[in-house]
């Protein structure tokens, strides 16, 4: 999803298009972007920030274009994706940024899900293709170990709307890619990475997106999928990673199809294996969720 702020070596923050860094109490411009961006989306792959997006306000005019900032040289280029779309989802593992998937606008208007993935070489700077086992766009993405992990989906919105529980897995140790299950269909998901298991988590499920109650765990140590069930069944979830902890906070969940805010918050602990719950001070849709030492 499109993100304001992404860390890297030698770099504290980026903010939109300016890097800037914290000396002291102070910020300061270290560098500017050669093109302008709207709601860009962020990625950072060994020293190098990839920056790609919209660059009017119209989240459908995305072009191929990726702006990249190397923290060693402190130098922008400019690359060519195979393909940058809206609802596509960003990641990085080992020394490849990962852009998979998206939408683009059928005649009739809908969203319909792309298979194409585009993988970027930080070591090489090069881009080289593959396919994503069903097109689909807001999908939830996780890494663990030398794995990508991208899970559920839409495959297409407008009219009926279609989720799904495909995953698909990239192994950047070895190149290539597998496919898994998510126990339910959903999209909307929230994911987060602690340890060696990446946990997906909620999202929202049938034609009117009744709230999803479930949880996905990968265990990267054993290759094994489990389940578990949140305290409430909602989608939009935050999520914070401290510690042992995985703490998922707040979201939006449905009472005769009409969503309502909640400040439900379940946490899993990586330490025991187990999920408690607790409540935060308010009811609030949109989080944000950081953590520090």
């Amino acid at each position: 999803r499109p993100l304001d702020m992404v860390s890297v070596p030698k770099l504290e923050v980026l903010e939109c298009r300016r890097f800037l860094s914290a000396p002291g109490n102070l910020f300061h411009v270290i560098g500017t972007s050669p093109h302008h961006w709207n709601d860009p989306y962020v990625v950072s792959v060994d020293d190098q920030v990839l920056v790609a997006g919209s660059q009017t306000n119209d989240p459908l005019n995305n072009d191929s274009a990726v702006d990249i900032y190397d923290a060693a040289t402190g130098q922008w280029s400019t690359t060519q994706a195979p393909h940058v779309l809206p609802g596509m989802a960003v990641a990085s593992i080992n020394n490849y940024a990962i852009f998979a998937g998206g939408y683009s606008l059928t005649h009739s208007g809908s969203q319909r899900g792309s298979d194409v993935v585009g993988i970027y070489d930080a070591q090489t700077g090069q881009w080289t293709t593959a396919k994503l086992s069903i097109g689909r766009f807001d999908l939830a993405e996780a890494t663990v170990g030398d794995l990508a992990i991208f899970a559920g989906g839409f495959m297409r919105m407008g009219g009926t709307s279609r989720r799904t529980n495909a995953v698909d897995i990239f192994n950047a140790a070895t190149g290539r890619w597998s496919t898994s299950l998510l126990f339910q269909a959903r999209g909307d998901i929230t994911a987060a990475t602690i340890g060696d298991k990446a946990i997906f988590v909620g999202g929202s499920f049938e034609e009117h997106g009744q709230a999803s109650d479930v949880v996905d765990v990968y265990d990267g140590g054993t290759g094994d999928w489990s389940t578990a069930t949140l305290s409430q069944a909602r989608d939009q979830i935050a999520v914070g990673v401290a510690g042992n902890l995985a703490i998922f906070a707040g979201g939006q969940s449905y009472l005769e199809e009409l969503p309502r805010q909640t400040n439900a918050v379940d946490i899993y602990n990586l330490q025991t294996n187990q999920w408690s719950s607790a409540a935060i001070s308010d009811y609030r849709l949109v989080y944000s969720a950081v953590t520090v030492d």
